[in-house]
């Protein structure tokens, strides 16, 4: 018989706890930014129509909405990276990963924003087409120019994401935000 402990006892290496508080501050930082983000955007989408529509006053209300649309769409957001979707591309030209991320994460927020809609208006009775079309104001063209501004808006997200991956988190937030920093590559 050894007098091992039995791998059921065993304790945990003092530097686990430390990489999965890290990790967990690691991914919090990314779910904010991606809410805010998207908060941003949607805050100013509501600004837009209300403008567009020549309404007299900008609704808190809408504004608030925004707000919980941004965490639930950060939340899908956040899921779908962590399951690798946009990603096809990411062995490619950063172009064609940045314009395939923002292409692909626009459909799936488009696509959980039609269904938001669709929930919201089945509670107050009303059918598929007429949910999109009364929240819309312009029906399915309306629905397609969103969904075109959606992807433009996501181009500078998926583009500092994806000169993060290549370069690296620090070195990029370096160059953002320090006084004359250089890029340490050949140009330098």
């Amino acid at each position: 018989m050894s007098d091992a402990p039995s791998p059921l006892h065993a304790v945990p290496a003092q530097g686990g706890s430390h990489r999965l508080r890290q990790r967990a501050a690691k991914e919090l930082r990314s779910i904010t930014v991606i809410v805010v983000y998207l908060w941003a955007l949607l805050a100013l989408f509501d600004l837009y129509r209300t403008i567009i529509l020549d309404e007299a006053h900008v609704s808190l209300q809408e504004q608030g909405f925004a707000f919980i649309n941004a965490l639930v769409l950060g939340k899908v957001m956040f899921i779908a990276e962590a399951l690798n979707v946009g990603t096809r591309f990411r062995d490619r030209a950063l172009i064609w990963s940045i314009l395939y991320g923002a292409f692909t994460f626009a459909l799936v927020l488009m696509i959980f924003h039609v269904i938001e809609h669709v929930a919201v208006g089945a509670l107050h009775g009303q059918h598929v087409a007429e949910s999109i079309q009364v929240y819309e104001r312009g029906g399915w063209k309306g629905l397609v120019a969103r969904a075109l501004i959606m992807f433009v808006a996501l181009i500078p997200f998926f583009g500092f994401r994806e000169v993060s991956r290549a370069i690296g988190p620090k070195t990029l937030h370096r160059l953002l935000f320090e006084r004359g920093a250089k890029f340490p590559g050949p140009d330098a």
